[in-house]
């Protein structure tokens, strides 16, 4: 694209197996990360590319919030052997074919900006971050679109290995000399960049994909937490905290009682317009849209997760309908007794085992 919008500042791919409206999971973290990016001042384009499945409803759920949003077919993984939900993640090979923007840069949704991310768009051809095993992470990227290399990717999809049988192993094997590359300096003198070679890929800093659950296997989630997070981001020079721990993501109710970090992400969940521009104060004449991540109380657990973001916020509701006229107060969130969760997590366990008692008692013997 020409002028002010010839860069991309985000994507955010959307799996075809999840509408952001109809799923109360699906629309939190869209939500939570498009704030999260426009908390620190960014002005650049969001751009959501969306496979099959996702309904136009839920398209122009995303336009109203501020996303622009590009259709794109999936990409089947060739990979016989790999998890079940790693079905379509080659499609995330497509940024690399984004050829209308200079620069895209990628995070993946379970992720939360914290601080300016403005620097990336100084990485060269590609950028990310080498994590364990000396692997890179494909959760926070820096692309520079070309088609070649996205055809010359397409080409060999069938014959380079996946460790992990997804996106990730693959461009790990792809790029295979990038535990050799050099740091990436957002501060290099432009004098010096115009006569060094530019360098084909580089590695981001930790603070651009501080990842919980690396520092918390490895023991160390004190002094991350720390000499890290900072909720309104004034005492550290992180960046992005990527929360990688499997079903511990933070848009679930009841991981603030498990991870702290979490708050970081809920102190943005709860600071989230009451409406979203562009929708008529949230109706339609079909449609009542709620904000806080599209929640409809369609199940017990959503029951529970409503009344527990009343208790955060002393009373108020943080999850209501949409009205024009409606205010959340969020400046003094009340924070939930930590014994709650030893008594949430007793209570489940209880009713698990009533349950499994009454299905033995009802079910005959075969």
């Amino acid at each position: 694209k020409s002028g002010s919008f010839s860069r991309a500042n985000k994507y955010y791919e959307i799996p075809k197996t999840l509408d952001p409206v109809s799923s109360s999971s699906g629309y939190d973290p869209i939500q939570g990360f498009r704030k999260s990016i426009r908390d620190t001042g960014s002005t650049k384009e969001m751009v959501v590319l969306v496979s099959d499945g996702v309904s136009d409803y839920a398209k122009k759920l995303l336009e109203a919030d501020g996303w622009i949003v590009e259709n794109i077919s999936l990409l089947v993984n060739p990979n016989q052997v790999r998890p079940k939900r790693f079905w379509g993640v080659y499609t995330k090979l497509k940024i690399f074919n984004m050829t209308n923007y200079k620069k895209v840069v990628y995070l993946d949704a379970d992720t939360i900006v914290v601080k300016s991310i403005e620097d990336l768009f100084k990485c060269e051809k590609f950028c990310a971050n080498l994590k364990h095993s000396e692997r890179l992470n494909s959760g926070v990227m820096v692309v520079e679109p070309s088609e070649a290399v996205f055809n010359d990717m397409m080409s060999k999809v069938n014959t380079l290995p996946s460790y992990t049988g997804g996106d990730q192993g693959f461009l790990n094997s792809y790029y295979s000399d990038f535990p050799n590359s050099h740091v990436f300096d957002p501060n290099i003198p432009q004098e010096v960049l115009k006569v060094r070679p530019v360098p084909e890929m580089e590695q981001l800093s930790t603070l651009y994909n501080a990842d919980v659950g690396l520092y918390m296997l490895a023991n160390k989630y004190p002094d991350f937490l720390m000499s890290s997070f900072s909720v309104d981001g004034d005492e550290s020079e992180l960046r992005v905290i990527h929360y990688t721990l499997g079903p511990l993501k933070p848009w679930d109710w009841w991981t603030s009682w498990l991870l702290k970090p979490v708050d970081v992400w809920l102190n943005v969940r709860e600071r989230l317009e009451e409406t979203l521009i562009g929708t008529g104060g949230g109706k339609n004449p079909n449609d009542e849209l709620l904000t806080g991540g599209s929640l409809f109380r369609t199940s017990l657990c959503n029951h529970i997760r409503h009344l527990y973001f009343i208790i955060r916020s002393s009373g108020t509701v943080a999850y209501s309908g949409v009205s024009s006229s409606s205010n959340i107060n969020v400046n003094n969130p009340t924070k939930v007794p930590v014994y709650l969760g030893g008594i949430s997590v007793f209570v489940c366990f209880m009713a698990a085992v009533v349950s499994l008692g009454i299905s033995i008692a009802i079910v005959p013997p075969q």
